[in-house]
């Protein structure tokens, strides 16, 4: 028989089925038993965190083995392609501004080169680069890679913006044919541009990474020395030992800011009409950015001169009636860096180094006049007077000579 608990008061339930006790029938609480909701209430609800921290606990080999795997699959990755990706991706972003470099030339093979440049690098970021070899070369040459300079490269430590300084390296030209193509763009073109290669190691703490570097750098170039000036001629007789009877001064524009290039030797055909009559040659020219003043020294063939009187006069009555004797420059041989530019050698006078220069000189004088009045005698040929003077023809005494010692000033350039 059992006993209820609506009958017997407080007595308790009582039953011999351990199993059909619960909670709510123990007597641990007299509130307990008062309160039927808390007396037949379910158990407390385990929270999300308890079940993920206990499911961990059970399951955590699980999860490390997981981690494990992932890792030797993901780090390689992160360190072989990511990584090196990235450090490339920095590179491949970064300008190599030029801001000098120098070409002088050694020999016909052998090539003396300054380079001034930088490379920025993300702030923080200290990079380390291995020592190599840069080379510059023509990319827009068809069928490969043909290098003819190889700059070597010391170990460089990068950090922010740092420079990084060539000096005074020499280099064997290694291919003629591209040097020759960069040296004739550089000379002839209003802007040229310098491109170099190279593959080295970089280190970042302790990693290591290849690294491609390859640039292309945009420069003013020369403008066959479009804008070139006379600045003085004066003739010299008798002559020198070596033929040299016409010495001067010649200002040479460079439009670049930061090339200086060795031109070498500079030839110039003087002309008289179509006639060369002469040439005049700078040597060892060296240009750095801006202008420069160089000397001359020339050859005048005075019997060219008066073989071709009768063509000048037609060609030329006008100046020669103001006393001046116009001569025309056009470029006969540049060699730049023991090379001669054959695309400037071969030009013809309309378009010469600076396009025709016409030269005008003073020549006034009595004893100009006096070897005109002479020539033109024997030649039976009437030279138009001088302002203040009278015409005259036949003979006449001789003076200093047609090139005499007075100086040819006040040049003109068209």
């Amino acid at each position: 028989m059992h006993y209820s608990p609506a009958s017997k008061g407080n007595a308790p339930y009582k039953t011999k089925d351990p199993a059909m006790i619960t909670p709510a029938m123990t007597r641990d609480s007299e509130d307990d038993l008062d309160d039927p909701e808390k007396a037949y209430a379910e158990p407390a609800r385990v929270g999300k965190r308890a079940k993920v921290r206990r499911h961990c606990a059970r399951f955590w080999w699980c999860y490390a083995i997981a981690v494990i795997i992932f890792a030797a699959i993901m780090l390689p990755v992160l360190f072989l392609k990511i990584i090196p990706a990235v450090a490339q991706r920095v590179v491949d972003n970064t300008d190599l501004p030029i801001k000098s470099v120098t070409f002088k030339a050694v020999s016909s093979d052998l090539i003396q080169i300054s380079l001034t440049t930088s490379l920025d690098m993300p702030k923080g970021l200290n990079v380390g680069l291995d020592p190599f070899s840069l080379y510059m070369y023509n990319p827009g040459t068809e069928g490969g890679f043909y290098p003819y300079l190889s700059l070597d490269m010391k170990a460089l430590s990068l950090s922010g913006n740092t420079e990084i300084s060539v000096q005074d390296q020499m280099l064997p030209v290694s291919n003629h044919t591209e040097f020759n193509s960069w040296l004739n763009r550089t000379f002839v073109n209003n802007t040229t541009e310098i491109s170099v290669r190279g593959d080295t190691t970089a280190h970042l703490g302790a990693l290591k990474m290849g690294i491609h570097l390859a640039k292309t750098v945009p420069l003013a170039g020369l403008r066959k020395l479009d804008g070139m000036k006379l600045e003085g001629m004066k003739l010299v007789l008798p002559p020198e030992a070596d033929g040299t009877n016409m010495v001067g001064n010649f200002t040479l524009p460079n439009w670049s800011q930061v090339l200086t290039l060795d031109l070498g030797d500079i030839t110039l055909d003087v002309l008289a009409g179509e006639t060369v009559v002469g040439n005049a040659t700078m040597r060892d020219v060296v240009l750095p950015p801006g202008n420069t003043t160089l000397p001359f020294r020339g050859r005048l063939s005075v019997p060219t001169l008066v073989d071709n009187f009768g063509g000048l006069l037609s060609s030329q009555g006008a100046a020669l009636g103001r006393g001046r004797l116009t001569l025309g420059l056009r470029g006969g041989r540049v060699e730049v860096l023991g090379d001669v530019v054959d695309s400037v050698a071969s030009r013809n006078s309309t378009a010469s180094l600076p396009g025709l220069l016409g030269l005008a000189g003073d020549v006034l004088g009595k004893g100009l006049q006096g070897t005109l009045d002479k020539l033109m005698g024997d030649l039976n040929i009437t030279v138009p007077a001088l302002p203040g003077e009278t015409s005259s023809g036949g003979g006449g005494d001789g003076g200093e000579g047609l090139l005499g010692q007075g100086d040819l000033g006040g040049w003109l350039i068209s």
